[in-house]
């Protein structure tokens, strides 16, 4: 069989689609279709660039009201409901912290949804500190691959794998002639062989991590880095929820996390942490949820 495959760069990172099934010719104009939705995802999304509308709103929220597409508004209302879901433990207006993390900076700019006016209703925002940022981060990967996985599907596309970033995955359909997408959880150690992994039909997968050498992830409720070398995974249906429930758990206690998947669709999850020992090291599984 036939496999069409193709990397688009997006999002300050690269989208992978593997399509079995289709031509060269039908592969291409998939590929620039797919590259259309992630554009304009990006344009809508985006901290950085005088064009995109999240920048934007960064610049200006803090000083006077913004009013937004219909888009981003409902992406931001999606997202007050993932933090109040998730207990706060997903938060998007860690913007300015997660800058000053990955700059080296310890310290705590304003954050929080308590100093966020947003009205759905006149579509507008406004931040009542001046220096809160937006970042949407992973749930900006989940969102755009929703799109995506929607553009496929009008299109046909019955079986096909996407990656982003390689944190982020959807599968459609099955692997032809399979029951399902083998997807495997790489060793950080050894790169050429997996510590775990999902089989994916209609399903997404996230994995986030804090490893030495890789950007902080953030506590939202003590606006602290989380213990690094630790990874976790989580298969579910929709990959929006798979970003912002990679995100959350990793940094919430094990004795919380049970409470916060309780208000998602059943969940897959499996975290390990990373031991020193000589030159290889090794991985401990210490948590695994199957709802």
């Amino acid at each position: 069989m036939r496999v069409f495959l193709r990397t688009l760069p997006a999002m300050n990172t690269r989208l992978s689609l593997l399509v079995p099934g289709i031509d060269e010719a039908a592969g291409d104009a998939l590929a620039r279709d797919v590259a259309a939705v992630l554009g304009a995802q990006e344009r809508t999304m985006s901290r950085f660039g005088r064009d995109a509308e999240l920048a934007r709103v960064n610049l200006l929220a803090g000083e006077t009201s913004v009013r937004l597409s219909e888009q981003l508004c409902a992406i931001l209302v999606e997202c007050r409901q993932h933090w109040l879901r998730t207990g706060g433990a997903f938060d998007i207006t860690l913007g300015a912290i997660n800058d000053n993390w990955r700059g080296g900076s310890a310290a705590t700019p304003p954050a929080g949804w308590d100093h966020v006016d947003l009205d759905q209703d006149r579509r507008r925002i406004a931040f009542r500190l001046p220096g809160l940022r937006l970042d949407l981060g992973g749930i900006g990967k989940g969102i755009a691959l929703r799109a995506v996985r929607t553009c496929m599907s009008s299109r046909g596309i019955e079986h096909a794998l996407v990656s982003f970033g390689e944190s982020s995955i959807i599968a459609i359909g099955a692997e032809p002639g399979a029951s399902a997408w083998q997807i495997g959880i790489g060793d950080r150690v050894d790169a050429t062989r997996s510590v775990g992994g999902f089989a994916l039909r209609d399903a997404a997968m996230s994995t986030s991590g804090a490893a030495r050498g890789m950007p902080h992830l953030i506590d939202p409720h003590t606006r602290q880095a989380v213990g690094i070398d630790r990874q976790l995974s989580i298969a579910c249906t929709c990959p929006v929820d798979a970003e912002v429930l990679s995100t959350a758990l990793i940094a919430t206690p094990v004795a919380e996390r049970p409470q916060i998947l309780r208000r998602y669709p059943p969940a897959r999850a499996i975290e390990f942490a990373w031991r020193a020992e000589g030159a290889h090291g090794s991985e401990e599984r210490i948590w695994s949820h199957a709802a």
